[in-house]
């Protein structure tokens, strides 16, 4: 026999009974009783298919087995619970009458009233749901997801941020005005954004600076606070910038603390000219 899919539960009574049980032991008993119901007959004399059932520890279920067990009686081995089997047989009761009712509603009726019967309740049910249709614009493509055509569609190109000497080649190759220190510099220190979104190519913004669309301006820059260096102490390149943190011939740092020092100026002046000897 199937199990019933509900069971009544009389509140007042269970809290009338169970006021002296703990958390633990309430879990522990209301899981047993639902169990019993479920199985519609009693359950096992055995602590480890009990503890299971109460969903805790065997150390938990030896802790709440008395308390819980109280509200059952040993028969045959196993675990009766005299209400819930009072209420079992009620369900039982009341499912025999209606089936019972049943039967006796379609054995009064003719054999041929019976047949025309069913087959007007078969075309009654097609001609509602045609209805339902025909008046419910459905569709099951509506709620289908849609594949996306992703064969046509280009591959998302991720942006790479270019090197000092990429974008000397390309201010080189287009012949224009455009400082690429100064370049890389405003961009560096914009994250790579315009405006709020991330920049995509940065070839196009270089061809935008041609045009002075969006050269920044003098106050967007931030002054460097640097000397200018007309000629380097170590192999005598001229025509250096303040921004540059070495020189680009003998790489030799640029640094005020380095260019005071007589010492290390000298020896990397002796190692240059062996060097180049």
């Amino acid at each position: 026999m199937s199990a019933v899919p509900y069971m009544k539960f009389y509140i007042g009574d269970y809290l009338g009974d169970t006021q002296h049980l703990t958390t633990l032991q309430h879990g522990a008993y209301l899981l047993l009783i639902m169990a019993y119901w479920q199985r519609r007959g009693p359950l096992p004399m055995d602590d480890d298919k009990l503890a299971r059932i109460a969903r805790c520890a065997i150390a938990e279920w030896m802790q709440c087995k008395c308390d819980v067990l109280a509200f059952f009686d040993e028969c045959d081995g196993m675990l009766c619970h005299g209400r819930i089997d009072k209420e079992l047989e009620g369900v039982a009761e009341v499912s025999e009458k209606r089936k019972s009712a049943a039967h006796k509603k379609w054995d009064s009726i003719p054999k041929s009233d019976a047949s025309a019967l069913q087959e007007d309740s078969k075309s009654n049910a097609k001609g509602m749901l045609s209805h339902i249709h025909s008046h419910i614009p459905y569709s099951y493509s509506d709620t289908e997801p849609k594949e996306e055509n992703t064969a046509d569609k280009p591959p998302r190109q991720t942006f790479i941020k270019p090197t000092i000497e990429e974008i000397k080649v390309y201010c080189q190759e287009r012949g224009n005005a455009v400082d690429p220190c100064r370049f890389l510099d405003f961009y560096e220190s914009k994250g790579w954004l315009i405006g709020k979104n991330k920049m995509k190519d940065w070839r196009a913004a270089v061809r935008t600076w041609e045009h002075g669309e969006s050269k920044p301006s003098e106050a967007t820059v931030k002054p460097v606070k640097a000397e200018i260096l007309p000629i380097c102490p170590v192999c005598g390149t001229t025509g250096l910038r303040a921004r540059e943190s070495k020189c680009p011939k003998c790489h030799f740092l640029l640094e005020p603390d380095l260019m005071a020092d007589s010492e290390m100026v000298a020896v990397c002046k002796a190692e240059w000219e062996a060097k180049n000897a």
